[in-house]
């Protein structure tokens, strides 16, 4: 059964890679970040309508998991500089662009895609896996699949750590709310103020290596420090 769990869950994540990619084609103009967000959530809320597997109930002590879910988001778009860190160690950054227009269209992008992400990673994916699993691969393996499918190797360790925890806090929460607060938080902060302003400010005064390093620092010690106030009010030892 745990084998069967983990393939299901691959295979889930390659049906829409596939569709993705047949999207694609079909409609070449079309923007693949929107395409990918529309065909994830049309498979997960149907998924979910046969299988239930979501829980939608907003559970006990919903104002303090908004609040960690907030800080926590934050503290992961902070992180998120350390692909910056690894695109200059690298000797790449000359590729990389800050993004710093249409905020309009990053902000709904970031708030849509989170919401489909989660609702396919958490909601369904990690359900999928929590009756075969531990705690610990019930989150890893929707959260490597995650990484995986984010198709860049300089985002994987963000995106890994950031899928650990979305799995986290929906798994000890009991609902999908708390990683969609986060998740949107994360995408939301890094895409419109954070990636835009904030590093950009820093770096004229410190140098990118330095702004893009501190931002991580910050972001690990904030990620670190929120876990363990989880870790006592949700987290069964």
């Amino acid at each position: 059964m745990k084998i069967s769990a983990t393939l299901r869950c691959i295979g889930l994540a390659f049906l829409w890679f596939i569709l993705l990619q047949i999207s694609v084609v079909c409609f070449q103009n079309a923007n693949i970040t929107i395409m990918s967000v529309l065909i994830m959530g049309l498979i997960a809320l149907y998924i979910n309508r046969k299988t239930g597997y979501i829980n939608f109930a907003p559970g006990k002590n919903i104002r303090l998991q908004i609040i960690l879910s907030v800080l926590t988001g934050i503290g992961l778009s902070f992180f998120n500089a350390v692909s910056m860190v690894q695109l200059i160690l690298n000797g790449r950054w000359e590729t990389a662009e800050v993004v710093n227009d249409n905020i309009l269209f990053l902000s709904i992008l970031s708030i849509l895609g989170a919401i489909a992400e989660e609702i396919f990673f958490r909601g369904i994916l990690q359900n999928i896996c929590r009756p075969h699993f531990g705690a610990g691969l019930a989150i890893i393996i929707p959260a490597a699949i995650f990484m995986v499918f984010h198709l860049a190797p300089e985002r994987m360790l963000h995106t890994f750590v950031g899928g650990l925890l979305f799995g986290y806090f929906c798994y000890y929460t009991g609902n999908i709310y708390t990683c969609i607060i986060m998740h949107v938080m994360t995408n939301f902060m890094w895409a419109t103020f954070l990636n835009s302003y904030l590093l950009g400010f820093i770096s004229l005064k410190t140098g990118i290596l330095a702004a893009a390093g501190a931002m991580t620092v910050i972001g690990l010690l904030m990620i670190i420090c929120l876990k363990i106030i989880f870790d006592r009010r949700f987290v069964k030892r």
